[in-house]
């Protein structure tokens, strides 16, 4: 009915052909070929194709990175030519001066050879300007291990391929690389198409649910695929096919995937809102990694589509200077600003007024300038100013900037699950003014600056939370939305979170509320074995029951209402209930001289009792922890 794949541009291109004569819809979503989806209204790919990848490469390293000359690598392939190509033509449009061009045969038996004298006519020029490599992983390290290593000033950047899991892969074939993280590849640029720790709520949830199934980070290719397997579902889904016909379904399904041909009609998918262009790919606003100790992290700059914005009105909006056009839609500047918190002491937890009292280190670390005085801290019961930072350092053109901050915050508890409840205490912030298109925070993997442990200020975490466990502290970027202006238009804002989980110390509540507990339910039970000739003393022992009870429902939830814990009183009182009534039948029986059932009565309500326990207990406990 539909094909997902395939991996590689050479093998979607072959196959692409048969998919076209045979009517059977495609959707790719690693390879980026121009001729895969050009004339081929049957393969769709949830990429951008290679000349927008080279067109996007070129604006950003004239725009982004500031250079004005490039020296070009690439695979004399239909790959290689599209990145090329397109690489070439643009460069030349905005007054990039190439150096330098070599290609390469991947075939080519003296391949290494070729390789090798690429890599030093470059280093033999004086100044090569920055290196675009357009080639495969395995190419591509080759290249990169015979001109980087520590000390040399080449600045590489190469196209997505270059942010896969087998690039990683090829460079721990270097020893020197396997020793020392980043020795061949600190510094080097590429794009890519999805990043975890820039994109919002719904890439956080598929990041964690990715880590907790496989144990690992999810890379580009697992998204994009995830994404494809969305969108061909949701085709499926619109096409309303039969099961009777499969070349009519295929079409069916083919003219639903051309259906998703604007941003009101796309999927959404968790590296964004998934449409395809005349050409079949998608459009997409392309992220730029850049790799530190073989970890690839957000660059500083970085672009997205203006998607809502017409050229006149950015221009208004003051981003003129910030705009690129891509395949003639433009994109702005975005600043990244890497964010950490190390957390001091938490303490005055008011579960009354849900608030609580945090001593934190903030840091900031970013390229160029940054009006941190502009963070608005939304949760916070008061307003906190930034002003005198505790450690300042400038590097080049980064800068590391920290903060002390003692502050009362708000967040709204779930007590639901009391007491065996869990909350999350939440220290967030955005900037007043900076809206999404203009600031990302991005969580700084870095660790806090060195200079705050060697002075001393970075302390071990402590707390002030009687009755109360740290389990866990994380961090993370997600947006934060507001509706503004006369006409109500959504505004979106980078939001920081540092996120405290708490839940209590469970042997205070063992105490207090379920030893009570089954210390009423055990006076319940115990009624039973009072004859029923004793009626009054039985009944008085029932009636206790409520009674003491009601002391506890009150107490514990004229705090804590609307939770389980609610159910487990009213049980109480539900079998009080059942035990007087079974008092009453039984008392009447035996009044009437039917000692058998009398006799049964007095059977069943000794073993019901305890059966009822314990599955209303089975069933409170599932609640509570599943």
């Amino acid at each position: 009915l539909l094909v997902l794949g395939h991996f590689y541009s050479a093998s979607a291109e072959i196959a692409g052909t048969l998919y076209k004569q045979r009517g059977i819809p495609a959707i790719t979503a690693s390879a980026t070929s121009d001729s895969i989806t050009y004339e081929n209204d049957w393969y769709f790919s949830v990429l951008p194709s290679n000349r927008l990848i080279s067109e996007f490469i070129a604006n950003y390293i004239k725009s982004g990175l500031g250079y004005k000359s490039a020296s070009l690598i690439y695979a004399n392939d239909p790959h290689g030519l599209s990145l090329s190509e397109s690489f070439i033509q643009h460069a030349q449009e905005l007054n990039i001066q190439i150096k330098g061009q070599w290609s390469f045969d991947r075939e080519d038996r003296k391949l290494n050879d070729r390789l090798s004298y690429i890599t030093a006519q470059l280093r033999a020029m004086d100044d090569p300007g920055i290196i675009y490599c357009a080639a495969y992983p395995i190419e591509g390290v080759k290249i990169l291990a015979g001109l980087k290593f520590p000390g040399t000033p080449y600045t590489i950047i190469g196209p997505d391929s270059f942010s896969t899991p087998i690039f990683i892969k090829e460079l721990l074939a270097y020893p020197k690389e396997r020793i020392i993280p980043g020795y061949h590849s600190d510094g080097v640029y590429t794009t890519i198409p999805f990043m975890a720790s820039i994109d919002g709520q719904k890439t956080r949830r598929f990041r964690e649910e990715y880590l907790k199934k496989y144990r690992q980070e999810p890379s580009w290719i697992a998204a994009c695929y995830y994404d494809a397997i969305q969108v061909a579902v949701k085709a499926i889904e619109n096409a309303e096919i039969s099961g009777q016909d499969l070349p009519g379904d295929r079409r069916k399904v083919r003219d639903a995937l051309q259906r998703f041909s604007d941003i009101k009609a796309a999927v959404n998918g968790v590296t964004g809102p998934i449409y395809f262009d005349e050409n079949g790919n998608y459009p997409r606003s392309m992220n730029v990694g850049i790799y530190n100790r073989r970890t690839l992290s957000p660059a500083f700059i970085q672009y997205q589509h203006l998607s809502d914005i017409g050229e006149e009105s950015a221009l208004t909006h003051g981003l003129g200077d910030n705009i690129i056009s891509i395949g003639g839609k433009m994109m702005t500047r975005t600043k990244i600003v890497y964010v950490g918190s190390q957390i001091i002491e938490v303490r005055d937890l008011n579960t009354d007024s849900n608030t609580y009292s945090v001593d934190f280190f903030i840091w900031f670390r970013f390229k160029g300038e940054f009006d941190d005085k502009q963070i608005h801290f939304p949760n916070a019961t008061s307003r906190i100013r930034l002003d005198q930072p505790v450690y300042e350092d400038r590097s080049g053109n980064i800068t590391v900037r920290a903060y002390r901050i003692k502050a009362d915050f708000k967040s709204a508890f779930d007590y639901y699950r009391y007491p065996f409840d869990e909350q999350r205490l939440f220290i967030r912030f955005h900037h007043n003014f900076m809206t999404r298109k203009r600031l990302i925070y991005v969580p700084d993997s870095a660790g806090s600056p060195k200079n705050l442990m060697k002075n001393g200020l970075a302390e071990k975490i402590g707390h002030g939370l009687p009755g109360w466990h740290i389990n866990d502290i994380s961090v993370y970027q997600d947006i934060e939305r507001f509706m503004r202006g006369e006409k109500q238009f959504e505004v979106a804002f980078s939001r920081f979170n540092t996120d405290i989980h708490v839940s209590r110390e469970k042997s205070n509540y063992l105490l207090k509320i379920f030893i009570p507990m089954f210390t009423l339910l055990t006076v319940l039970y115990l009624a039973y074995y009072i004859p029923i000739s004793e009626l009054r003393l039985r009944v008085l022992l029932i009636l206790s029951v409520p009674i003491g009870n009601a002391f506890y429902h009150i107490k514990f939830t004229s705090l804590y209402s609307g939770g389980l814990l609610d159910y487990a009183y009213w049980a109480i009182y539900a079998l009080t209930g059942a035990a007087l009534l079974a008092t009453v039948v039984t008392h009447s029986l035996q009044k009437r001289q039917a000692i058998k059932p009398a006799r049964f009565m007095t059977v069943a309500e000794k073993i019901a009792h305890p059966v009822l326990v314990l599955a209303f207990g089975c069933w409170l406990g599932y609640r509570y922890f599943s």
